[in-house]
């Protein structure tokens, strides 16, 4: 199991997860990089709704590239079909 540091605000939470090292550094690169945006751009925001809004940040993303990834798995299936014809 592999142990990881979340820093929100100052403040670390050790968690720990099965998931592969490299992919753990990359989602805690990611979610620093998010939460750093998000203070700067609302640094007087109490951390409940911080967090909440952080957590409004990470689902519009993957909505928004669930969305993308039908699509081009659309335009993929299309264009093999039209090529097929």
């Amino acid at each position: 199991m592999n142990r990881f540091v979340l820093s929100i605000r100052g403040r670390e939470y050790r968690l720990r997860s099965d998931l592969p090292e490299e992919l753990l550094q990359e989602l805690v690169r990611v979610f620093h990089e998010k939460a750093e945006t998000l203070d700067r751009r609302y640094p007087g925001l109490p951390d409940d709704r911080f967090l909440v809004l952080l957590a409004l940040e990470f689902a519009e993303a993957w909505v928004t590239e669930r969305a993308q990834i039908r699509d081009l798995t659309r335009w993929v299936r299309e264009a093999a079909e039209n090529a097929e014809s």
